[in-house]
Formats: C-alpha cells, sequence, structure tokens
C-alpha cells in the first residue's frame, strides 16, 4: 500500500510539474502572440492602405491610353478650351482611322509643358478599360495611314512599368 501511495503521489507530482510547465509557456506564448498581434495590426493597416491605393491606381490607369507622335500646335494659339477641343478632334479622328466605334471617351489633354519643337502625348481617358483594350488592339492599323503612321499608342504605365517596358524593348533591340 505504501509503494501504491508513493507511486500515486509521483505521479501527481509529474502531474502537478507538466501542469506548471503547460501554464508557463502558455503564458510566454500569449506574451508573444500580443506582441507581434501589435506589429501585425500596425503593418497590416498600412500595407492594406497601400495595396488599396495602388489597385485603385491601377484600375484609374487602366482606363487611360496615351498617344504619342500627334503634332502640338504653337503656343501663340494656345487657348485652353481650344486645345481641349482640338485634341479631343484630333483622336476622334484616330478612331475613324481605326474604325473603332462605340468607344466612350471621357476626356482628352495634353501632358507636360509646351516647348518649341517638342511633341507633348495626349492622355485620352475611357470610361472602361474594355474601350481602352478595343483601340489598342486596333492601333497597328495607323502605320498604313499616310497621316498617323508616326503615331504611337500605348497603355497609361506608372514610372516603374514604363521603366521596366523600357528596359525590355531595349533588351529586344
Amino acid at each position: 500500500m505504501d509503494s501504491q501511495n508513493q507511486l500515486l503521489k509521483r505521479q501527481h507530482e509529474d502531474l502537478v510539474s507538466v501542469k506548471e510547465t503547460v501554464q508557463n509557456e502558455m503564458k510566454s506564448w500569449a506574451d508573444v502572440v500580443k506582441k507581434s498581434d501589435k506589429q501585425t495590426r500596425q503593418l497590416t493597416a498600412k500595407s492594406v492602405k497601400e495595396a488599396v491605393k495602388a489597385v485603385n491606381e491601377e484600375e484609374e490607369r487602366s482606363k487611360n491610353l496615351i498617344v504619342y507622335g500627334v503634332q502640338d500646335d504653337d503656343e501663340s494659339e494656345w487657348d485652353y478650351s481650344c486645345k481641349v477641343d482640338k485634341t479631343t478632334d484630333t483622336f476622334t479622328v484616330i478612331c475613324d482611322q481605326l474604325k473603332c466605334e462605340n468607344v466612350d471617351v471621357q476626356h482628352c489633354t495634353r501632358i507636360g509643358e509646351w516647348r518649341a519643337h517638342r511633341t507633348r502625348p495626349i492622355k485620352v481617358e475611357f470610361r472602361t478599360a474594355a474601350d481602352v483594350e478595343t483601340v489598342l488592339r486596333k492601333a497597328h492599323k495607323l502605320k498604313a495611314s499616310d497621316e498617323f503612321k508616326k503615331v504611337y499608342l500605348a497603355p497609361d504605365r506608372s514610372t516603374e512599368e514604363r521603366a521596366a517596358h523600357s528596359k525590355l524593348v531595349n533588351q529586344m533591340k
């Protein structure tokens, strides 16, 4: 009987020891989780905001098209309302040349400051990204036109995307 009592006492001590170890480990683990949870929340909130901002910018850019190579008028003739109309009219002629029907152009404007002997690109804003894709798919037809054979259409890219695209083009040369 004494041996059984001693055995039970040892098992009880072992269980108490294991219980204390588990409790201590759980406290340590809980402290680690609390600390990392605060850091994770801060990082997560910041990274989520940046990701949302990037997605919004990408969504807006997907509805834009950049037109390179269309001659700019002389600065002495510059009048904002007329320039917008001329730019829109020029792009309308390009769309007619490409036979792009049912594309909804929201706004056309030149990018950058006017400089003598420089051609500023035109930023064209569409209602949907599908309109941009429609125009870009038919852009190769401009090469056959005498009036627009030096005009180049491109999607609106971020600074990083333009640098990466330029690097790829240079590698292909």
